[in-house]
């Protein structure tokens, strides 16, 4: 099965719709205990930039179960963007901004290569299945440069590092060429900042409207 016309399809869909809309389920088990869960609903316009989010929250913080619920609408891509201009903003040799600038494509156009080879798609009925199953050191590196979310880090202040871990991300792709469900998986141990050992399992499931 061609995978790259796979990914193009998609592609070619996402570009031409008009919203997302979907919701999005999480929970993390740390030394077999639940720390963190979470679900949500999203919608996004497209060609507007305007995002709802409905979400549950609870987690745990210093022992103490927390739970939040919001409702937020907005226009959240005018919003990182401003943010991004504000943090970019300490490029200040030419020189610098050419060399990052050419390197940090480069890392991301490699792993989005390696991810494709690694991918697996398997025809189910008038579906596709696709499979994924990666070592998460190999990816370290690229997962730790993004940030996540305040709330969701007062679960895990102690991270330092990942010690071992596989994820795997499973999912199906219809008719119409959308992801309408995946389904991603982790299963490992991490080293916190006394650099001693946690297990950590973290489930999650999203699903797409069509």
């Amino acid at each position: 099965m061609n995978k790259i016309k796979t990914v193009y399809d998609i592609v070619q869909v996402m570009r031409k719709r008009e919203q997302i809309e979907g919701t999005f389920k999480c929970d993390v088990l740390k030394d077999g205990e639940n720390i963190f869960e979470t679900e949500n609903e999203f919608k996004k316009d497209l060609n507007g930039g305007k995002s709802f989010v409905k979400s549950k929250m609870v987690y745990d913080h210093d022992g103490v179960k927390v739970k939040n619920e919001f409702e937020s609408e907005g226009d959240f891509e005018k919003e990182m963007h401003r943010g991004h201009h504000f943090r970019g903003h300490h490029f200040r040799n030419h020189d610098e901004c050419q060399a990052v600038g050419c390197r940090e494509p480069l890392k991301k156009l490699s792993m989005l290569l390696d991810l494709l080879n690694k991918l697996e798609l398997e025809a189910v009925d008038d579906k596709k299945k696709f499979r994924l199953d990666l070592d998460i050191k190999d990816y370290e590196t690229e997962m730790m440069s993004h940030r996540m979310h305040q709330r969701q880090m007062k679960a895990m202040q102690d991270f330092k590092t990942f010690e071992s871990g596989r994820v795997t991300i499973t999912g199906f792709i219809s008719q119409g060429h959308v992801i309408r469900n995946m389904e991603i998986s982790f299963t490992g141990s991490y080293l916190d900042l006394e650099d001693q050992s946690h297990d950590l399992v973290v489930n999650a499931f999203t699903s797409m409207e069509e």
